[in-house]
């Protein structure tokens, strides 16, 4: 009977175990293979000895990044989970794994233990920051126990700080991680994977423009992928070990090669090529990552190299009120008697804003056109609606020119639908245009017979009717016009410089809200000061994951309609002028959102205004003085239990700041400062009324400038923002 009964036991508890057997369940277990993308500059901080050395790079200083390395698993078996993992490391990037680092025993602070997996290994350092011995990183495991998981992370911790963890920086390299997940029942389960750390950053590459080149005797000339090179620099490769390749623009695709699939360096150009041509300049990483600037170069026939007829046309672009050079704008021709088109491509205006084209063939009579297609909303405000709207009536008559920008339909006059086409250029609904090109060019001998009225005569816009005799040099210059700039505020170049704006600042405000998801609120646009306005212009953006725009309608204050409003999938514009200025009070409606929280969350994490380099958010008041607009949240009405925080202002700040927040109960309060580098600056504690109330950040507590972090905790519960010092 004993031995039956030891026998029953031994089955039964057999049973049990297979009943237990795929207890584990492991949460997820990529492929093979996973791409680990560095796109930061090295830090040679890290990585950076003597006996370290990358195979691909030639370097002792190793390339990393930060991977984030986890798994998570439970027991269906309420068992309880440990995990534990091996790291194998391939520290010198040839594709080998030859260490390892293993969370059961790991090699201390600032250690690996090199070459371990076949041998005892070498302990090296990769730690040469200059902070103490006890700060140094070492590799740890930091563990997240649930109620019916367990995750778990290699990471980097320090003797100082063993409970403050951060993701490792790895070396470029082909890695693997194998996770070991068991139990108290005896149950196991191993999840192994590789990853590879690699470059994934495209170089910098940035073209010389504007270069001219004469053909040689031999009827061609050579031109160098370095002729065009300003700089070339990389996150990973050394500039050295750069390659650098060039094309003519339109003839292939990806990075340039030759027949012997070695680096494209040079282009070569003849005399079918005078004039204008345009070229890529490539650069390639050790990694295989390119990427390409344009250029344009003109080629010159000069010295009887090109057997051709050497008539030649030169001709200058020149900004209508300061005579400023308009670079990039194409000379085309065509003859007139055919309109058949001839010298494409040829003739473009450089940075003075001249340009020639020689060989030009003798016929008896030409159509030049120049055309300049680029930026339709440069020089283009709200200020130029209010321009013409003053003109319409009479207040205050525009020049020539400047009518000849305000004509938006090219219908020859101006009226009301010109201000409602630019209109909707400024609020979206058009990249261009429908019926006008970007830019109108005047022949600058034109004189207008009636300088009040330009469009009584026909004006020599875009076609001028020109003799190209053999052997001659005809020269021209033409007056260029912005469509919709009629106060000459257009930037004529490629690019505007970058100019610090120090417009004063008026509030756009609104009230904060704590919003539900699924929760529609209808939200007042407001000044905060009652001004005389002329017109303005602001737009939104709109984290459309988190909040929807509903509808946008228009309050009494400035009679806004829908014909103010732009509303797009991620933003909403209004753009809003009259020819008299107009009082709108402080706190009066502007227009009023109707939104739809698509998330729980605070209205100011998802508003914002536009970035300036997307739309410019300004007013003109009755002086048409400019005021930049900003959008300030004032502290929410709502009593919903929770804190409401508003915008600390002003940020930057070369001072004090202010941070309004709203309390729905007498609260106990934190206010503490830190520097990037996580030093407490400045710290308060004080006890506040219900109510609404303006939270100080004196200028002692930030003293240099540079950028803080501000954490307020109010009964426990915490906020945090950044602020910058000017």
């Amino acid at each position: 009977m004993l031995r039956f009964l030891t026998a029953l036991l031994l089955c039964i508890h057999s049973m049990q175990l297979a009943a237990q057997s795929g207890c584990i369940q492991i949460a997820f277990c990529p492929n093979n293979g996973l791409g680990v993308c560095d796109l930061t500059n090295n830090d040679a901080n890290l990585w950076n000895e003597s006996y370290w050395n990358d195979a691909q790079y030639n370097d002792h200083d190793l390339r990393e990044t930060s991977v984030e390395l986890g798994i998570e698993a439970s027991s269906t078996c309420g068992a309880t989970i440990s995990i534990r993992y091996e790291l194998f490391l391939d520290l010198n990037n040839d594709g080998v794994q030859e260490t390892v680092v293993n969370s059961n025993a790991l090699p201390g602070y600032n250690t690996v233990l090199y070459d371990n997996i076949a041998n005892t290994g070498t302990a090296q350092a990769f730690d040469e920051r200059p902070v103490p011995t006890n700060g140094k990183y070492g590799f740890a495991q930091e563990d997240s126990i649930g109620a019916n998981s367990v995750k778990a992370f290699v990471r980097w911790n320090t003797q100082a700080a063993p409970d403050t963890f951060m993701p490792p920086e790895l070396p470029y390299g082909t890695h693997k991680i194998r996770w070991i997940v068991e139990d108290n029942l005896s149950n196991q389960e191993i999840c192994t994977y590789t990853f590879i750390v690699k470059d994934c950053k495209n170089p910098t590459v940035v073209c010389i423009n504007g270069l001219s080149a004469d053909i040689m005797p031999t009827g061609t000339i050579q031109i160098w992928a370095s002729d065009f090179l300003q700089y070339v620099e990389d996150n990973a490769t050394p500039t050295n070990l750069l390659q650098l390749a060039i094309r003519k623009s339109g003839t292939g695709t990806g990075f340039p090669t030759d027949t012997a699939n070695a680096s494209s360096t040079v282009v070569v150009f003849n005399c079918s090529e005078l004039g204008f041509n345009q070229v890529e300049l490539w650069a390639k990483d050790l990694a295989g990552n390119v990427d390409y600037c344009e250029a344009y170069l003109i080629v010159q026939g000069n010295n009887f190299a090109c057997d051709t007829s050497n008539a030649t046309f030169e001709f200058c672009t020149r900004l209508w009120c300061d005579q400023s050079p308009i670079p990039g704008v194409e000379i085309g021709f065509a003859e007139t008697g055919s309109g058949v088109a001839f010298l494409q491509g040829q003739g473009i205006t450089g940075a003075n804003g001249c340009g020639s084209v020689s060989g030009i063939p003798s016929l008896a009579n030409f159509t030049i056109t120049p055309t300049l297609e680029s930026d339709p909303l440069n020089g283009v405000d709200v200020l130029d609606l209010v321009s013409i709207r003053k003109h319409i009536l009479g207040i205050q008559p525009l020049t020539p020119y400047a009518q000849i920008a305000a004509d938006a339909n090219g219908n020859n006059g101006i009226s009301t639908f010109d201000i409602v086409l630019i209109g909707k250029l400024l609020l979206g609904y058009y990249t261009t245009l429908p019926d006008k090109n970007a830019w109108q060019f005047v022949d600058a001998d034109f004189v207008f017979p009636n300088p009040t009225n330009p469009f009584e005569t026909v004006i020599p816009q875009t076609n001028i009717q020109l003799n190209f005799p053999n052997d001659t040099v005809i020269q021209k210059v033409f007056v260029g016009i912005k469509t919709g700039d009629v106060n000459c505020s257009a930037y004529p170049g490629f690019k505007a410089p970058d100019v610090e704006d120090r417009a004063p600042l008026q509030a756009l405000s609104l009230h904060d809200h704590y919003l539900k998801a699924g929760e529609i609120l209808e939200i007042p646009l407001y000044f905060e000061k009652s001004a005389q306005w002329l017109g303005f212009q602001f737009g939104l953006a709109v984290q459309n994951e988190r909040l929807q725009v509903l509808e946008a309608k228009g309050g009494q204050a400035a009679g806004l309609n829908q014909d103010n409003f732009g509303l797009l999938p991620d933003a909403f514009q209004c753009v809003w002028s009259n020819a008299q200025p107009v009082e709108i009070p402080g706190g009066a409606p502007l227009v009023t959102l109707r939104v739809q929280a698509l998330e729980d969350g605070w209205l100011h994490d998802a508003l914002a205004l536009r970035p300036s380099d997307q739309f410019k958010s300004i007013g003109y008041l009755q002086d048409e003085s400019k005021n930049r607009l900003e959008l300030v949240f004032a502290p929410s009405n709502q009593v919903v239990g929770y804190t409401s925080i508003g915008q600390l202002r002003p940020n930057p700040t070369t001072g004090n700041a202010l941070i309004p927040v709203e309390l729905v109960q007498k609260s106990n309060i934190q206010l503490e400062v830190f520097g990037l580098d996580g030093k407490l600056e400045w710290s308060q504690q004080q006890e506040r009324e219900k109510g609404i109330h303006q939270l100080e950040i004196p200028a002692i507590a930030i003293p240099q400038t540079g950028i803080y972090t501000w954490r307020l905790l109010v009964n426990g519960q915490l906020y945090q923002g950044k602020l910058v010092r000017a």
